[in-house]
């Protein structure tokens, strides 16, 4: 009966007398307290509800009109001196738990509360792009499919900045998948499958995503689950036992609560020789970003180096154009002797 105390919730009576009172007492003291509770009860749910989407549709109406209507049919029909059941009590407070859930929008990254990354929450939405073989990006939709009437958004025409600020990147936590085309590489062989394998396991589908942390790049790590019950699989589990990835080893590396999982599944694919493994010798898609991350800033120096000498040079030839062809030297002892000629008196006769 501690749901009848709740005190996060305005106009339900709380218990404040006496600590060593029992429980049946309360019950009985607070449950006399909800005689006129009847229109106060309405005007919190007003409070709690001033913020709902009102584009949200529950049962046929929007969620505030669902809510206002069962609780003035109770005070109605109960009367004005009735004493509310706690059973009505709890069923108006699992509705306002309901809304509250329903309103909470995560519209991208920087919405999402630190605390939900360290108690591993999580979050459903709908995936609307899948970039490679280890990120997807995806909208928060905390409604079921049937009861959603706002549209999806359309990112054909949006800008890089317009898809940031309305959706949520999503990198699997604990995996790399092979890169693509990346600072003039032709990209890794099963890239092109990787990305397939996890568009259809994701693109235009329902997902639900453990939230793990975050990574430098304002992307959200988490683990992505497929499916309902029993049906309910590790999206990226699979992919490792599929051998279109391998683990994370690099800076900022999160598995949450499935390292074991992921090494059991890596190792099925290594000694089945799936995928990736069945080339004679693997190149890790970290290692390979860094050797073209390497080659590029080698090829940078080059090019900084010559354009160095380059500029040397032109300094070099307009100083002798402007000596007259001479060399330094030749320039500085003439233009010494010119100078001493000028300086020297004349002789008087």
């Amino acid at each position: 009966m501690s749901i009848l105390y709740h005190p996060g919730f305005v106009g339900l009576p709380v218990w404040t007398g006496p600590p060593n009172v029992s429980p049946k007492c309360r019950k009985r003291v607070c449950n006399g307290a909800f005689t006129d509770w009847g229109q106060g009860a309405v005007e919190s749910l007003e409070m709690a509800l001033h913020t709902t989407d009102p584009r949200v549709i529950f049962r046929g109406k929007t969620v505030q009109e669902s809510i206002r209507s069962q609780v003035q049919e109770m005070v109605v029909d109960q009367g004005p001196d009735a004493k509310v059941p706690s059973a009505v009590t709890l069923h108006v407070l699992s509705l306002v738990r309901l809304v509250q859930r329903m309103r909470t929008i995560l519209p991208n990254v920087k919405s999402i509360p630190q605390w939900m990354y360290r108690d591993g929450k999580r979050i459903r939405g709908r995936v609307v792009d899948v970039p490679d073989g280890d990120n997807f990006i995806m909208l928060h939709t905390p409604l079921p499919h049937s009861m959603r009437s706002h549209p999806q958004t359309d990112f054909s025409s949006s800008t890089f900045k317009e898809r940031m600020d309305r959706s949520i990147r999503v990198r699997l936590a604990g995996l790399d998948a092979p890169e693509g085309p990346f600072k003039g590489g032709s990209g890794q062989p099963f890239y092109r499958e990787a990305k397939e394998f996890l568009e259809h396991l994701t693109l235009d589908k329902e997902v639900t995503i453990e939230l793990v942390g975050r990574d430098r790049y304002s992307r959200v790590i988490a683990v992505v689950y497929r499916g309902w019950g029993p049906f309910r699989f590790n999206v990226n589990a699979v992919m490792l036992e599929e051998g279109l990835a391998t683990i994370y080893w690099g800076i900022n590396r999160q598995f949450g609560r499935h390292f074991h999982q992921f090494k059991r599944m890596e190792r099925r694919a290594r000694e089945a020789g799936r995928r990736i493994w069945s080339m004679p010798r693997t190149e890790l898609p970290r290692d390979y970003k860094r050797s073209l991350l390497q080659a590029e800033a080698v090829q940078r120096k080059l090019v900084k180096a010559e354009a160095k000498e380059k500029k040397a040079a032109k300094r070099r030839s307009s100083r002798k154009s402007d000596r007259g062809g001479q060399t330094r030297s030749q320039h500085r002892r003439r233009s010494v002797s010119e100078s001493s000629r000028q300086e020297r008196p004349r002789r008087t006769v």
